[in-house]
């Protein structure tokens, strides 16, 4: 194992930050990790036993690292106690501390499609080892699963129900939530130590924490918008919709190509379905988005590395996510008429 990612695994196996009992923000924490970056050294000295001096230099990586739940992350607030107000993600009110993970929901454009967007730990369960009384954390794969009407169908009056009724599957759809065949998305940002001269580390380290929560909403828009897409689903009709059992209603469209035209009444439709825009995806999709999610692994790992000796700094942050498309039949594609 590399150094950095034994750098990593230190990150992951300490615990993350939690709020309880005084509330502490994602972008201080940031801030910290660009500042002892700034400073790190690209060794150790190594003083052996009865020794005074080091002897000699042991090289590590000039990096720090840190990891962070989405459940206990709160960002910035709209405006800071030197009366400063940024352009925060939708959702986010003045006064008010917001999650990541609500922050990510609020501004996914599948989740306001009407997907599940679940924030989640990896299951695990406690198994015996032996007569030792050891145990092993084994990893257990959970499931998204949808549930449909069950048809019944007309049998002959008088005729016994074992003879007549008919056999149909169950109408249960299943998407495995399996973080070990997880979609692992990442991200690296520079920060330059001469640009702290001009923004103060913590304005900076805010406005990272902002872009990275609204990246992650659009990592999972990508990842769930892919996931459709890979199932090549069929062109849209309302026929079709109303032969899989769905209301209009539940009907919404995300237009990343062809199809979407702007009504009389000023609303974004594709074939007469609301819809809204979206740069993760090239495809034009319209689907019962409640039958589907996207998992956001509840941890998310950072590592900020120095660049040079001035102090300047890379980030780079990772995530990841498990797509849930239990069946594509509820999903078409759209293109222009």
């Amino acid at each position: 194992m590399s150094n950095l990612n034994q750098l990593l695994a230190r990150a992951k196996s300490a615990p993350a930050y939690s709020p309880a009992p005084d509330t502490r923000y994602f972008n201080a924490d940031l801030a910290q990790l660009i500042r002892d970056a700034s400073s790190a050294m690209p060794f150790r000295d190594h003083i052996p036993a009865g020794m005074y001096e080091p002897t000699h230099r042991i090289s590590q990586p000039a990096a720090t690292a840190m990891s962070a739940l989405l459940g206990s992350s709160f960002l910035p607030d709209l405006i800071d106690k030197d009366g400063r107000i940024t352009r925060v993600p939708a959702g986010v009110s003045a006064g008010q501390s917001t999650r990541l993970d609500a922050a990510i929901i609020a501004n996914s454009r599948v989740a306001q499609a009407g997907a599940q967007l679940i924030v989640m730990p990896e299951s695990t369960e406690a198994l015996p080892t032996g007569l030792t009384g050891d145990i092993v954390l084994v990893k257990k794969p959970g499931s998204f699963r949808t549930i449909e009407a069950a048809i019944f169908d007309t049998v002959s009056e008088g005729d016994g129900p074992e003879t007549d009724a008919p056999i149909v599957a169950m109408p249960v759809s299943s998407a495995p939530i399996n973080f070990g065949d997880a979609i692992s998305k990442g991200i690296s940002v520079t920060v330059k130590r001469s640009s702290w001269k001009e923004t103060p580390v913590d304005i900076l380290a805010a406005d990272l924490a902002l872009a990275l929560t609204l990246g992650l909403a659009r990592a999972a828009d990508e990842v769930l918008l892919r996931a459709i897409a890979a199932g090549n689903p069929s062109a849209f009709s309302l026929s079709e919709a109303a032969a899989q059992g769905l209301e209009f209603g539940e009907l919404r469209a995300l237009a990343g190509g062809d199809g979407a035209v702007v009504d009389q009444s000023g609303v974004l439709r594709v074939a007469g379905v609301p819809a809204e825009l979206t740069a993760d995806n090239k495809g034009t999709f319209v689907g019962a988005f409640s039958r589907a999610a996207i998992v956001v692994h509840e941890r998310i790992d950072l590592i900020a590395h120095r660049l040079d000796t001035a102090g300047s700094v890379n980030v780079t942050c990772w995530a990841s996510f498990v797509p849930c498309v239990p069946d594509v039949s509820k999903f078409w594609s759209a293109k222009a008429n």
